[in-house]
C-alpha cells in the first residue's frame, strides 16, 4: 500500500525513527480512530534518492556523488562538519570546492570526499537525486488518552528506492478532506485522493516497522475500547472503522483469519461489505492504519491490499503496534 513519487518533495499514499519517545500505549484501553489524515514528515538529514549523470563541460557523462561511493538510500547527514537538514542546505556545497560528506548507511555513519563538477548549463553539480520530506495520506488507528500518543499506518514510511525506513526530524498530522476514491481492481491497488492544508491535529516523532506515531494536539472522543491481547484474536466476523466516504467514521463488515503473532503480518482481512466494495472497491491506499474491531475490542489495523485481490489485506496486531 506504501507508493511514493519520485520527486524532492516525495508523496506517499498509503503510507521517520526518532532518537527518544515515549511508547504509544501500555494502556489496556485505548480511543480507536479510523479518521484518514495528512501526513507531512521532515527527514533527519538528506535522502539520497539516487544519482544521475550529467554532461560536463568537455562533454562528458559524470556523476561525482556516484564516483564518491553514495548509493541510492545513504541518508546525507553533513557536509565539511555542518549538519545537512535540507536539499537546500547540501546545494549550497555545489561549487568548484571539493566537499566532505557524512552519510549513514545502514547502521553505519560514513565519509566521502566528493568533487563537484562543471555541467554545460554553467553550474556545479554532485549528481545526486535528494529528498528531504514526504506528505502523504493514512488512517490514525488509536489514541492512548492516558498521554495522548497515537498510533497510525501500522507500517514504516519507507524511501522510494531503497525501501529504508525514514528517520524523522520533525512532523505532523493534519486534517484532511477526500476529494476522490480511485477503485481498487485486480493487479491495480485503489486510492484515496485527499487535500490536507487544515487543522494541525498532532505531532510525527517516531516512524518504525510497525507504524507512526506521535503526540494529539487536538482534542479526541472519549469513548475507549479494550485491547485485545493476540492469543484473544480469532478467525471469523470483524470490522474496518474508516471515514473513507467522507462525514463519519463507519463501521464496515469484514472477515480475519489469524496467520501469526510473530513479525508484522498477524492476520489477513477480507473485506465483505457491499458499502465499501462499492466505494472502493475495498481497501485502498490511505486506509493503511484503519482500526481492526472484534468482540468490542481493537484487534489491528490494516496495513498493505493483496495486489491480485483489493478486497483482501494484510493486518498487524494492535499490541504490536504498541511495541
Amino acid at each position: 500500500m506504501k507508493k511514493f513519487y519520485k520527486n524532492i518533495f516525495a508523496v506517499f499514499i498509503i503510507s521517520l525513527c526518532a532518537s527518544f519517545y515515549t511508547p504509544v500505549s501500555a494502556a489496556d484501553y485505548v480511543i480507536p480512530s479510523g479518521r484518514m489524515v495528512g501526513i507531512k514528515i521532515y527527514a533527519d538529514g538528506v535522502i539520497a534518492a539516487g544519482t544521475a549523470e550529467f554532461t560536463d563541460e568537455s562533454g562528458k557523462k559524470v556523476c561525482p556523488a556516484r564516483d564518491a561511493g553514495i548509493q541510492t538510500g545513504d541518508i546525507i547527514i553533513k557536509a565539511n562538519g555542518e549538519k545537512v537538514a535540507s536539499c537546500a542546505d547540501l546545494a549550497e556545497f555545489e561549487t568548484e570546492n571539493p566537499v566532505e560528506i557524512e552519510f549513514v548507511r545502514g547502521s553505519e555513519t560514513k565519509t566521502a570526499s566528493v568533487t563537484p563538477k562543471l555541467s554545460n548549463d554553467g553550474r556545479y553539480r554532485i549528481g545526486l537525486w535528494a529528498r528531504d520530506s514526504a506528505a502523504g495520506v493514512g488512517t490514525l488507528t488509536y489514541i492512548n488518552p492516558d498521554n495522548m500518543r497515537y498510533c497510525a499506518l501500522g507500517h514504516a514510511i519507507t524511501d522510494a528506492d531503497s525501501q529504508s525506513v525514514l528517520t524523522v526530524r520533525e512532523g505532523s498530522i493534519n486534517e484532511c478532506s477526500i476529494i476522490g476514491i480511485n477503485m481498487g481492481h485486480i493487479g491495480l491497488p485503489g486510492a484515496v485522493t485527499a487535500e490536507f492544508d487544515g487543522e494541525v491535529l498532532g505531532t510525527v516523532d517516531n516512524n518504525a516497522d510497525n507504524g507512526i506515531s506521535g503526540v494529539m494536539t487536538a482534542s479526541a472522543d472519549d469513548a475507549t475500547v479494550p485491547v485485545a491481547q493476540p492469543s484473544q484474536v480469532h478467525g471469523g466476523e470483524a470490522s474496518v472503522l474508516s471515514d473513507i466516504e467522507g462525514g463519519a467514521v463507519t463501521a464496515y463488515s469484514a472477515r480475519i483469519d489469524v496467520i501469526s503473532d510473530k513479525g508484522l503480518r498477524n492476520m489477513t482481512v477480507e473485506i465483505t461489505d457491499e458499502r465499501l466494495i462499492n466505494a472502493s472497491g475495498g481497501i485502498v491506499q490511505g486506509m493503511s492504519g484503519a482500526p481492526i474491531m472484534q468482540d468490542g475490542q481493537l484487534v489491528g489495523a490494516v496495513t498493505h491490499v493483496f495486489v491480485n485481490n483489493p478486497k483482501k489485506g494484510y493486518g498487524i496486531f494492535a499490541k504490536n503496534m504498541a511495541e
